[in-house]
């Protein structure tokens, strides 16, 4: 249900490079077959490495062992190729059979294009603002990681269903009245059944008053964790039978002594109305059994804290048989998807980042240039990730979701910039002639697109489900974040490193476009 709401954004965004290159290209040559050409041989290699990486950020989620995630990754990835294709050949095309007077008066104004707006500006300034002060600049992201990196180290790893909802939809109010006057609405089941070189002998294990027993005190045990409201077992069965049997007297709520007890109480249980209800429980041979565990959270953070309550004390009170404990019900298989889902996520986050830095070091021709690219999306993903730490924003499904998405999303910033740099820089022969150029129109389309996919986002915000609410504030936040990090960290860094981006960058020949435009 996500994919056309990811898919909108997207689409436009080589549609508003194009035609914001074009309409700063178009009154410089009054041909739009020119302009067009021009707009083209400049985009098309960065517009397809910014797709080849927003794919892969994408099908990196057919790594996950989730298939409704590997269907969303995959389906999206097709979905970036058909919108970049049908760019590519439809603007052009439209432009070209747009009759030449409709373009009267279309672009910035010939010869001042950076001060026709509070935008070219501002940019203007930021440009020379980061440039004259590039340490500073990664100063100040250096103390962003590092709170990053604090901020990540408090994330908590929990989700539930239940909370997908508004705090006062009438499902979460129910859900928190019944858990606070009964036993407990979310079920988990505990399965105990012989090891496998027992599976063999005869006896029936679950009539032996020690077992019983042992499944009683480890229902206390569970009990004692505050989130287990109630459980139900052939123990329970055994102990009302008894009491019962025994004139009601509350001492007698106990197991009896001997199997034969344990089988009388049984057999009375079957003499009754409902006798099939005791295969709920145990099976017909009384060699397997189960634990009915309620639950009043569905927390997979309390599920979890229920499973290691059994670990320590079947490791601390070995059982009486030889059995195994196995878990399984709606609330286990919530923790079970969770640490798939996390383990999912890491390998799918860890395979498009390596898928993306490899396409930019072919892009760019040098690892130390890809390695760049990378930059200003690691710290955005990081700062985002940390701000969720520190907020105590739990670590859920969408949350994880996003780490992989938005790879491949915001790192298409830093190639525009850097492809645009670069062919500057060869022009004007210095990166500091090139900074006025390069937060002219590159900056502009990059904060363009920037607020357009962030703004693209934020109609999730009407979904009456709080993922998708999450979704839609995280996903801005991180392309706000990531156009903004590329238009401070990377001119930052090319002024610091530019010793060893562009050797030999002195004997190139000075473009006049630029000594027109008085670019120092």
């Amino acid at each position: 249900s996500m994919i056309p709401v990811f898919i909108m954004p997207i689409a436009v965004l080589d549609a508003v490079h194009i035609l914001s290159e074009f309409f700063d290209r178009y009154p410089q040559h009054r041909d739009r077959r020119r302009a067009i050409l021009e707009v083209m041989g400049i985009l098309f290699k960065p517009m397809l490495f910014t797709t080849l990486t927003t794919m892969a950020g994408f099908a990196s989620l057919a790594l996950t062992p989730i298939p409704p995630v590997q269907v969303f990754g995959i389906f999206i990835a097709i979905g970036v190729f058909l919108a970049w294709l049908c760019t590519v050949t439809f603007i052009p095309a439209y432009i070209m059979l747009m009759p030449e007077r409709r373009l009267t008066g279309f672009g910035h104004a010939a010869g001042d294009p950076d001060r026709d707006t509070v935008m070219g500006r501002w940019l203007r300034r930021l440009g020379e603002g980061v440039v004259g002060h590039a340490r500073a600049v990664l100063v100040v992201t250096m103390v962003v990681v590092v709170a990053a990196g604090y901020g990540i180290s408090l994330i908590r790893i929990n989700d539930n269903p239940v909370k997908w909802f508004e705090p006062e939809h009438p499902i979460r109010v129910a859900d928190r009245v019944l858990n606070e006057h009964f036993g407990g609405t979310y079920m988990a089941y505990l399965a105990l059944v012989p090891e496998a070189d027992d599976a063999a002998r005869p006896d029936e294990t679950f009539k032996r008053p020690e077992v019983l027993r042992y499944i009683a005190r480890l229902q206390q045990r569970l009990g004692e964790t505050g989130v287990v409201g109630k459980s139900n077992s052939l123990a329970d069965v055994v102990k009302t039978v008894h009491r019962e049997l025994l004139g009601g007297d509350a001492g007698a709520f106990r197991i009896p002594d001997s199997p034969a007890a344990v089988a009388q109480t049984l057999l009375t249980y079957q003499n009754g109305h409902r006798p099939q209800d005791l295969w709920h429980f145990v099976t017909p041979d009384y060699r397997r059994t189960s634990i009915w565990v309620q639950l009043t959270s569905g927390d997979n953070r309390d599920m979890s804290r229920v499973v290691q309550a059994l670990n320590d004390f079947v490791a601390a009170n070995p059982p009486p048989a030889s059995l195994q404990a196995r878990w399984f019900g709606l609330n286990y298989i919530n923790v079970i998807w969770q640490e798939k889902m996390v383990s999912g996520m890491a390998m799918a986050l860890f395979g498009s980042f390596v898928m993306v830095l490899l396409l930019m070091a072919v892009l760019f021709r040098s690892l130390l240039w890809g390695l760049l690219c990378m930059i200003p999306l690691t710290v955005t993903i990081g700062a985002i990730y940390g701000v969720i730490g520190i907020s105590g924003k739990n670590y859920d499904m969408p949350v994880a979701v996003l780490s992989a998405l938005s790879l491949g999303l915001a790192v298409d910033y830093a190639i525009h910039f850097l492809a645009r740099a670069r062919a500057i820089q060869a022009e004007t022969g210095s990166w500091r002639r090139s900074v006025a150029p390069m937060f002219g129109e590159p900056a502009r389309a990059i904060t363009r697109n920037a607020i357009v996919l962030g703004v693209g986002f934020l109609p999730l915000l009407a979904a009456p489900l709080v993922p998708y609410q999450t979704v839609g504030v995280f996903i801005a936040a991180i392309l706000l974040t990531a156009g903004l990090s590329t238009l401070l960290i990377l001119p930052a860094l090319v002024t610091l490193l530019q010793r060893w981006l562009f050797p030999g960058s002195g004997r190139a020949v000075p473009n006049p476009q630029y000594e027109k435009e008085g670019v120092q």
